[in-house]
């Protein structure tokens, strides 16, 4: 959407997220440098960060996923 404003989200937190700095526009996307909780940093629209679509750098998918297996297979010695 031409003439559409990017909404200033510098400083804001989104689930592990905190956005830094305006980035290029991608699509007509504003994007953003974030940094994670865990030191990782990112890049993301800011419309991605204010609908909850993207909440970290992708560490949670990664803890997510191990948590998913540990709690199929609890038992680690089992293959």
């Amino acid at each position: 959407m031409a003439g559409r404003k990017a909404v200033d989200i510098a400083g804001q937190r989104f689930g592990r997220l905190v956005a830094v700095a305006g980035a290029k526009q991608k699509s007509g996307h504003a994007q953003w440098a974030c940094v994670c909780d865990c030191g990782g940093i990112t890049q993301s629209a800011g419309d991605d960060l204010r609908s909850g679509k993207t909440k970290s750098c992708g560490c949670l998918k990664a803890e997510l996923g191990s948590q998913r297996m540990r709690n199929h297979n609890p038992n680690p010695n089992c293959h």
